[in-house]
């Protein structure tokens, strides 16, 4: 038996939660802030974060390429970074993520592997995905 929740989400549950967000979290939040929710600020966030988001997966996927320019686990650790921090949704994070892929495409150009402690990769080898 399915539990409750599963599946589809309905217009009804969707419904539920936004007034729950409107009636109960953001008053107590703004109380608590001594700031008024602004709505048209958070979607300036969102769009600078979705972008931002859209050049992170962009290098991640530049890993399907031989030689890869990154490397995926390690970098791919450090390149969370930005997202995943108080930068999110700011200029600096998607100015960081914009730089970042040009650097990737640009390795991706000249046929470079990723750089390691002991600098460019020469030769891909082996390539292993934990």
């Amino acid at each position: 038996m399915p539990y409750q929740g599963e599946g589809e989400k309905t217009p009804e549950m969707v419904d539920y939660v936004v007034k729950q967000l409107r009636e109960e979290v953001l008053p107590k939040m703004e109380m608590v802030s001594g700031k008024q929710f602004d709505e048209k600020r958070l979607q300036k966030y969102l769009a600078s974060s979705a972008r931002a988001e859209e050049n992170l997966v962009s290098v991640w996927n530049s890993a399907r390429n031989r030689p890869s320019p990154i490397d995926a686990y390690f970098g791919g650790v450090y390149y969370v970074g930005p997202m995943f921090s108080a930068f999110r949704g700011l200029p600096e994070c998607e100015q960081y993520y914009e730089s970042l892929r040009a650097e990737v495409e640009d390795r991706i150009a000249q046929g470079r592997g990723p750089i390691t402690p002991e600098g460019d990769m020469a030769e891909e080898k082996y390539r292993l995905v934990v």
